[in-house]
């Protein structure tokens, strides 16, 4: 009697490529930070160098500067924006009021334990003071909101720009903050005072 090889379960197959897929997604991202500094690496246009990650970090931890764009994870799966004011996060709240909050009440709600500050490959945030003042003059308005359309993408934009401009992703966000300040952007950690 003859053995008859048995076919590989397709999960082992599946689970074999996404552990390949995780491990060299580590890889480049180990590359990425070790790369930060070395400003010559960067050859091509402005792009986001170093999303926040509920997996790896950064290690660094900036301590923000008026005007700075922040960000915290919502249930895993989107990122919430704001703009650092006053020792305090500017932000456009599910409700449609813009509303300033500390950062404990930021995160209250929301999945991320961290908040991130868009900062460039020196870890210096990246900031813009005129950005600070659209966010103070916006303070207890109301806007429409709308989950792709008005949200806190679009807010951020506003602030930076005096734009409205409908963003209804972070990976949009980030490409035009790193056209906008014509940098590479890395989000690292906050580090309170």
């Amino acid at each position: 009697m003859g053995y008859k090889s048995m076919p590989i379960p397709f999960f082992l197959i599946g689970g074999a490529v996404g552990a390949l897929a995780l491990a060299e997604y580590k890889q480049y991202k180990k590359d990425t930070l070790l790369n930060r500094i070395d400003s010559s690496m960067n050859l091509g246009e402005p792009e986001l160098k170093f999303s926040p990650s509920l997996v790896h970090s950064s290690n660094k931890k900036v301590v923000p500067t008026q005007g700075a764009i922040v960000c915290c994870h919502v249930y895993g799966l989107v990122c919430h924006v704001g703009i650092w004011c006053d020792d305090a996060i500017i932000e456009l709240h599910g409700s449609g009021l813009v509303r300033v909050v500390s950062t404990e009440r930021f995160l209250k709600q929301r999945s991320g334990e961290t908040i991130y500050v868009a900062c460039n490959n020196k870890a210096i945030p990246i900031s813009c003071a005129s950005a600070a003042e659209r966010a103070k003059a916006q303070v207890y308005y109301y806007r429409e909101y709308e989950l792709l359309a008005n949200n806190c993408y679009r807010f951020i934009w506003y602030c930076l720009s005096g734009q409205e401009t409908q963003i209804s992703s972070f990976t949009a966000l980030n490409e035009k903050l790193a056209n906008y300040f014509q940098q590479d952007i890395y989000w690292d950690e906050l580090l309170v005072n």
